[in-house]
């Protein structure tokens, strides 16, 4: 169901205007302000599912998804099996540039979901996401040295396997908060963060898809300004529930 802003805020002011209403509903009246308005300022930033590649190099074809500004591009090139990215052995990369530049005016925080799993073969390895503004790259979540799982900055999750991945990205403190949640689900961001750490990635206008000597697979791929964009748990908040359930019996109860 989509409620357009401006006729909650109708419905909400007829409501209002009535002292009792105002008490018996004046708390699921704000819960579906806030939710109407939260999904008037979300914005998908990019996404791809890998569903439409055909299996081999995703360099040369027609870029999917939506929110990017180029194909994907890089001498290395990297692989699609499947739908999904799977990148192994020698070093494979890819960039893509982004529609719009990661900024706070776009918004305090950015969201970002996908599925990965990762396995270093080496050391010195690296693979995951990483944000770049112009050829120059502000961090990366993923692995590296070695480690088999995605973490902020490469650091160690102690979380392997395939997995969801959600991180949330402060805009105005750069802190960093990532879960990791069963594959192919939403993960929950109710409770506390698998891993917290910094990075500053305002300024992105491109990202990197790399792999170096090891394995790693991406899928569903999400990055968007709000929680409601991407693939976690609770996708509204438990308050706007309450709005709505309220909202209901309010137009219920007016037939």
């Amino acid at each position: 169901m989509q409620l357009q802003t401006a006729n909650v805020r109708t419905i909400a002011k007829t409501i209002m205007k009535d002292k009792k209403n105002t008490a018996k509903y004046g708390a699921a009246v704000i819960g579906v302000i806030a939710l109407a308005t939260t999904s008037a300022n979300a914005t998908v930033i990019a996404s791809d599912d890998f569903n439409t590649y055909t299996d081999g190099n995703i360099v040369g074809q027609a870029g999917a998804g939506t929110g990017w500004s180029t194909d994907y591009t890089g001498a290395d090139g990297l692989n699609v099996t499947s739908g999904q990215i799977d990148g192994s052995g020698a070093p494979e990369q890819v960039y893509r540039g982004l529609s719009q530049t990661i900024d706070v005016a776009n918004g305090n925080e950015v969201w970002m979901t996908f599925d990965g799993q990762i396995t270093l073969s080496g050391s010195f390895g690296y693979a995951g996401v990483s944000f770049f503004d112009g050829g120059s790259e502000k961090g990366i979540i993923g692995a590296i040295s070695g480690r088999d799982m995605f973490g902020i900055g490469g650091a160690d999750t102690g979380v392997t396997g395939t997995n969801s991945i959600a991180v949330k990205f402060d805009l105005t403190d750069n802190s960093v908060s990532l879960w990791t949640g069963t594959a192919g689900s939403a993960v929950d961001v109710s409770g506390a963060p698998t891993q917290t750490g910094s990075m500053n990635i305002k300024g992105t206008d491109n990202l990197r898809f790399a792999i170096h000597t090891g394995d790693m697979q991406i899928d569903n791929f999400i990055m968007g300004t709000t929680m409601e964009d991407v693939n976690v748990v609770p996708e509204p908040s438990s308050a706007a529930l309450l709005g709505l359930s309220g909202l209901a019996l309010i137009l219920r109860r007016k037939k």
